[in-house]
């Protein structure tokens, strides 16, 4: 047999593989959902899961856009069922079924996407399975108490109130990315309440860590949209074979000692106050080892807490901005209560009185329902072992995930959900099924910083309302993508003006 004869044998038996796999397996397994009356919708190779987002904001300008007509012209979904590769994507819908699925979270652990390359994603308290995530999850929450968070507002408030002037002092402020201004002052934030740390010495490549960890994660997720990936998986990736490979890994290696110096610094610094790194290393100390989190552990976390304190927190203060500029007499209502109760404070803001801010709370209730930056999730988990949700039977190796904005736009939970209207969260605070909103998740591996979250959030709101005028660029036009969280593609450039009447 000659070469070229072996050659088109291997071809042949490539060719057969890929489409046993991509196409026959795939739609076996397909047949286990759909006969359970699950929708499903199915892409070769790389799989529906992406095509249709990518679909999606080529067509529509929103990546989610189909998940928003759905709850209009299917609104009894309880599951829909998509492929990433060869494997079936099961996307809850219904409630009541995100609610078996936060509470069965141990029958599920994070998918081995990232691989030895960039384990520094999945081994903080997000990716931690079993016992490794009840330690995690135990210390942590220690220091997430009211206490904790009363001692933080200060921190959150001159880092808002430094970074902001910083903003006024440019020569022009004309298409401010709001995105990057929002991503700086969480950034700080949460490298001081991490680290007790000011972090603005501390750069990657230029950026901010906060701003280079978004940009990496928008890199890797681009890099598993191959067949090659889909293929062999991680190692792919590991190999190095493609310029864009090597580009990530390296991304992702300046990454990690970046965090490992901070981390170096802050053990010489020997700060006394107890932020969430003292936790940590507290535990160091314990003579049984297995009771101690190692340094690549904490480092883990603090890329965690970037990722979920930095982007998410930037998206929805960049989404409320816009909405506000938009709703011109929701923003006058703001001001109007900033001038009541958070002006009197001075510097003596606390949490009790951001409590009583209920329309500003309002507005970040409504910015979440709309454009929550986490409204394709929680983490997506892979089923360790057949179970059901409900009445759904999932099979071992299925990934499952939700969708929040489903319900987010489906009438029978929000009147006239396209609308953004704060005051639906004053007339009616409580939605009717508890987990038709839950921009945090819910159950155990619910959002730990949340509490956090809100609190910078309405400071950060209140004082850029206090400092600027602002306004959409003219034509703006808004795109919504989801390679990094579900926010705005542009950074939301605004024109912004500092106002005259402080």
């Amino acid at each position: 047999m000659s070469i070229p004869d072996i050659l088109k044998i291997l071809l042949l038996f490539g060719v057969g593989y890929l489409v046993y796999k991509f196409v026959f397996l795939t739609l076996f397994r397909f047949r286990q959902y759909t006969k359970q009356g699950v929708k499903a919708e199915y892409f070769p190779l790389i799989g529906s899961f992406m095509v249709k987002q990518q679909t999606n904001f080529k067509k529509h300008n929103d990546a989610l856009y189909d998940l928003k007509q759905l709850a209009v012209n299917e609104p009894n979904l309880k599951a829909l069922v998509r492929n990433f590769g060869a494997t079936p994507v099961v996307i809850l819908l219904d409630p009541a079924l995100k609610k078996d699925f936060a509470h069965q979270h141990h029958l599920y652990e994070v998918a081995d996407y990232f691989g030895d390359f960039a384990k520094i994603f999945v081994s903080g308290l997000v990716g931690a399975k079993g016992d490794d995530w009840k330690k995690q999850r135990k210390i942590i929450s220690q220091s997430f108490h009211f206490e904790f968070l009363k001692e933080n507002v200060p921190v959150i408030l001159n880092t808002t109130r430094q970074k902001l002037k910083e903003l006024s002092q440019k020569s022009s402020l004309d298409n401010v990315l709001i995105l990057d201004e929002m991503e700086k002052i969480t950034s700080e934030t949460v490298g001081k309440i991490f680290f007790s740390e000011n972090l603005s010495n501390y750069n990657v490549n230029g950026k901010p860590v906060g701003a280079y960890l978004a940009d990496t994660l928008e890199n890797v997720a681009k890099s598993f949209i191959s067949v090659g990936y889909l293929l062999l998986g991680p190692k792919y990736i590991e190999k190095g074979l493609w310029a864009s490979h090597r580009k990530v890994i390296a991304e992702i290696k300046q990454l990690e000692d970046t965090c490992r110096k901070i981390l170096t610094d802050r053990k010489n610094a020997k700060v006394q106050s107890k932020d969430l790194a003292w936790y940590l290393l507290e535990t160091q100390k314990n003579p049984n080892e297995e009771d101690r989190i190692s340094d690549d552990v904490i480092i883990a976390n603090y890329v965690t807490f970037i990722m979920a304190g930095t982007g998410t927190t930037a998206f929805t203060l960049s989404m409320t901005l816009y909405a506000l500029a938009q709703n011109p007499k929701a923003l006058e209502k703001l001001r109007a209560e900033i001038k009541e109760i958070y002006d009197p404070m001075q510097n003596n803001i606390n949490i009790e009185k951001l409590n009583k801010m209920d329309w500003c709370t309002a507005i970040l209730k409504e910015t979440l329902r709309v454009y929550n930056p986490a409204a394709f999730g929680p983490a997506f988990r892979v089923a360790t072992k057949d179970n059901k949700l409900g009445d759904l039977e999932i099979k071992k190796d299925t990934i499952v995930g939700a969708a929040h904005i489903y319900s987010f736009f489906h009438s029978k939970y929000f009147d006239d959900p396209f609308t953004y209207k704060p005051e639906r969260w004053i007339e009616k605070p409580n939605v009717s099924e508890v987990f038709a909103y839950t921009p945090f998740w819910a159950g155990p591996r619910n959002c730990i910083g949340q509490h956090l979250a809100m609190i910078e959030a309405k400071i950060m709101l209140c004082e850029f309302v206090k400092t600027f005028d602002f306004e959409l660029i003219s034509n703006h036009v808004l795109k919504m993508n989801s390679m990094k969280g579900y926010g705005p593609d542009d950074k939301m450039p605004m024109n912004i003006s500092r106002k005259t009447d402080l």
